[in-house]
């Protein structure tokens, strides 16, 4: 892997080895994927999840097919259990179960970030994240001014 690859696509390149590894990780080690993760890990964060809220984000990630079949692994399987009467009312409970399949998952996590992380400082770490945090911020705020202008017709 060579170095000299724009930004860009050092980081899509990044992001693509590391969703590949946690899923590949998540599935031998757990025999679930990455989504099965993050579901488990946003349900334990928010004890008050509704169903609707987190469908709605996670279709940014999967199709209506794969999010169909991974709210009805967790819940088959025990991980979550889906509570309220009505669509405004149901919520994502993380199970007992659930929690310690979450922990289980958080040490492969750990072992993620060991790997990713070897052989880069503590500073190092800290200076590539708080780069890609400010350069994304900087993209955003341009994005924002940029929308507010009008479109101007395409000129030879």
């Amino acid at each position: 892997m060579s170095s000299d690859q724009p930004l860009g696509y050092l980081v899509k390149q990044f992001d693509n080895e590391l969703n590949d590894y946690v899923d590949t990780a998540l599935r031998t080690e757990h025999g679930v994927g990455r989504a099965h993760w993050q579901a488990l890990r946003t349900a334990f964060g928010d004890r008050k999840l509704l169903l609707s809220t987190f469908t709605s984000e996670a279709r940014t990630f999967y199709s209506d097919a794969e999010l169909d079949e991974l709210l009805s692994s967790l819940t088959e399987n025990g991980w979550i259990d889906v509570k309220g009467a009505t669509d405004s009312e149901r919520i994502m409970v993380l199970t007992d179960q659930g929690e310690k399949l979450l922990n289980r998952m958080m040490q492969t996590q750990d072992r993620t970030m060991q790997i990713a992380t070897e052989g880069v400082s503590e500073a190092d770490y800290e200076t590539t994240r708080t780069t890609l945090d400010r350069m994304a911020s900087n993209l955003h705020t341009a994005s924002a001014a940029l929308s507010r202008r009008p479109v101007s017709a395409a000129t030879d």
